[in-house]
């Protein structure tokens, strides 16, 4: 007897109206308070290196606060 394979879709499924999370001025806010706080602990990083952290914990914030079931505040 064989198992079926089991796969992760390659993308995660995007969020309805979440077409580009950086388009939002609140996405770029979160991103710049979280580069202001996180600045002193890793400014041994690369510039480019420290906005790719931030911005991606920006919009992992962001998708956590406006998921289906939240409501954004």
């Amino acid at each position: 007897m064989t198992l079926p394979r089991f796969s992760l879709p390659s993308q995660p499924a995007p969020f309805p109206g979440d077409d580009d999370p950086l388009a939002s001025p609140r996405v770029r806010a979160l991103a710049l308070e979280i580069a202001y706080r996180l600045r002193p602990v890793c400014g041994h990083l690369p510039e480019g290196e420290l906005i790719r952290l931030v911005t991606r914990l920006a919009v992992a914030q962001h998708r956590a606060n406006t998921s289906p079931g939240r409501t954004a505040t």
